[in-house]
Parts: C-alpha cells; structure tokens; sequence
C-alpha cells in the first residue's frame, strides 16, 4: 500500500492542499490546523469560504455552526471558539505567519475585528450577553444581537493517527 503523506500534518496546514485528507475526510478541505491537543488530536479552522459573510449576531452564529456545519455538512464536532482556542488561533495562526491563509480581521475595528467566542453567555445588566474575542486577544462581553463575526472550528481526532 502506497504511503499517502510525505510528511507530518503540521500547524499552518491546510487540509486537502498542503496535507492530503484520507478518503472519507474530504469534507474537511480546506480547514486550516490551527493547535494540537495535548493527546495529539489536531484543531482545525473553518475556512473564511464556508463561514458567514460579514458580522453576525450570536444567534446566527449558532445557526450557522448547529445547521451549516452540523447538520448539511457533516461537521459534528463544530464549535464557536473557547478561550483555549481563541488563544491558540491568535499565537499559533495571526503570530506564527498563516493568518495569510486563515484570513482573518487583526484590524481590532468594531465590529469587523471581532469574533463570537463560546456557547457560554450570561445575564449581564442590559441582558443576556457573550463573549467576543478581538483577534489581539482582548476580551469583552457584548449582547448576543449585537455582532461580530464567526469562523467555527472543531477537533479531528481521526487525523490523530497521521502523525
């Protein structure tokens, strides 16, 4: 049987261009490896392609993850970043040099430099709010109608075995 990656998958890549996706994973093209767990387990980045256009409200994030990602496309692992992944995207992506293909806002501008962070949120004065990240790693509370925008990410533990 033919080998059929020359090399280790590695942060920085994206899948189904500079690492070749086993059969059955196609669906992950274009996912870019943004951490590794501490079991080895890679993380990926939606691609700017598959994610809403623009700013959004948290509902809509949430819509896009539970019915675009989940549902019609089969990412049942899919997610709004948590703090651990914002964190990781920002040192591993924006600072390490790749943010040329992940494509996201650092121009810390409101709304466009802003994006959802978790499924958590609390009641706060105004009502309910969540969490947005300023790809800077700032951190502020906003009111899920306001908007900022959503790149999902989700672990891919079968990828795990192509270390």
């Amino acid at each position: 049987m033919a080998q059929r990656n020359k090399r280790i998958l590695q942060i920085g890549d994206v899948l189904g261009m500079d690492f070749e996706l086993p059969e059955g994973l196609e669906r992950l093209n274009g996912w870019l490896v943004y951490n590794f767990t501490k079991q080895g387990i890679p993380q990926a980045l939606e691609p700017l392609e598959s994610a809403p256009e623009g700013v959004v409200s948290w509902y809509t994030a949430g819509d896009h993850i539970q019915q675009t990602l989940k549902k019609d496309n089969g990412h049942t692992g899919a997610r709004l970043w948590t703090a651990g992944d914002g964190s990781a995207i920002f040192n591993n992506i924006v600072q390490g040099g790749h943010n040329n293909k992940a494509q996201l806002d650092v121009s810390g501008s409101y709304p466009l430099g802003r994006y959802w962070e978790s499924t958590e949120f609390v009641l706060g004065p105004g009502g309910a709010v969540a969490r947005c990240l300023h790809v800077d790693l700032a951190r502020d509370w906003r009111s899920r109608n306001d908007v900022a925008r959503v790149r999902a990410v989700l672990d891919v533990p079968a990828l795990a075995r192509q270390l």
